[in-house]
């Protein structure tokens, strides 16, 4: 039986959605695929320890426990290459993103000039440390974009972070409370909020679309951390776009998954507006817990999570 390590915690502030994905992750492999692997729950705390059936571990110690990892890490270390770069030194195949690639997605102003070389549209920016004179930075932002901003950490998911403000006096707080962060500050583009998730060799297809979901607040608020998880944002799927509008939000997702080098699994954020659909960020490594959106994005196309984790892992496995 092959043994997959579910690695989830974490050093990062999404430690707790980490949690949920893995815990969810193992049960399917569980309940679903138990005659083909075996489940292993790799705990990695706070303070970057692994653990394997309670025990501490190191990370050159994981072959003995596992033969194929499946990262369920979310941010810092998840995302941004940390835990690839390990895996691939111990030679662990895993589902996720190489540590390069992970990196540049992670990397908000690189992927979005990534994504923006394809000819996909993106939202007209700045980008900044913030130091101890806000007012000069405001001052700046002022100067370049129209308000209101959406002002956002340059490394991070899960939205954590991320502010709108509507006056300079909610732009100064804003960046007041990111002091010594790299940011950047777009301009507010309105419309109606999608995400797209894609996965690498699916059905014949060298990127397969699931279908795209639209998100609606219902306190007129953006799709921030709390509304992710709480239930209260209205996710519509499959979403009700126009035609063309949905085709568009498809390949987009699609040609952000092959050139930014994405592997297995994915999830584009976008806004549908009168000016056009305009991308938002990438996720390599999405939730994928039974709020989340990946999970949700496969019943409407006839799929399921265990296929697609089976999928995911083969793939994994056959350095795909």
């Amino acid at each position: 039986m092959i043994r997959i390590g579910v690695i989830r915690g974490g050093v990062s502030n999404e430690y707790d959605v980490s949690l949920a994905s893995g815990a969810n992750i193992l049960r399917v492999i569980t309940e679903k695929l138990s005659d083909k692997y075996t489940p292993v729950d790799v705990f990695l705390s706070k303070d970057g320890e692994f653990h394997v059936r309670g025990r501490v571990v190191s990370a050159a110690q994981l072959p003995e426990y596992i033969d194929v990892a499946w990262n369920a890490l979310h941010g810092a270390y998840g995302e941004d290459g940390g835990l690839a770069r390990a895996l691939a030194i111990f030679k662990i195949p895993f589902v996720g993103t190489p540590a390069e690639d992970a990196a540049r997605a992670h990397h908000k102003l690189l992927a979005k000039e990534m994504v923006k070389s394809i000819g996909i549209k993106t939202a007209p920016h700045v980008d900044f440390t913030v130091s101890n004179n806000p007012e000069e930075l405001v001052r700046f932002v002022h100067s370049k974009l129209s308000p209101p901003w959406v002002l956002k950490p340059i490394s991070g998911g899960s939205s954590l972070g991320v502010t709108i403000a509507r006056t300079m006096p909610e732009l100064m707080e804003a960046i007041k409370e990111n002091e010594g962060r790299e940011m950047m500050v777009e301009e507010f583009i309105t419309g109606r909020e999608a995400t797209v998730a894609t996965i690498r060799g699916f059905r014949g297809e060298d990127v397969y679309s699931f279908l795209p979901i639209e998100i609606r607040v219902p306190d007129g608020k953006f799709f921030d951390y709390e509304h992710k998880y709480d239930g209260t944002a209205l996710e519509i799927s499959p979403a009700r776009f126009a035609l063309h509008e949905q085709k568009e939000l498809e390949e987009s997702a699609k040609k952000i998954h092959h050139h930014l080098g994405l592997r297995h699994i994915a999830r584009s954020d976008f806004i549908v507006s009168p000016r056009g659909v305009y991308f938002l960020e990438v996720n390599s490594s999405p939730g994928m817990t039974p709020m989340s959106l990946v999970p949700k994005s496969l019943d409407p196309v006839g799929a399921t999570l265990h296929e697609v984790i089976d999928h995911a892992v083969s793939l994994a496995i056959m350095g795909k």
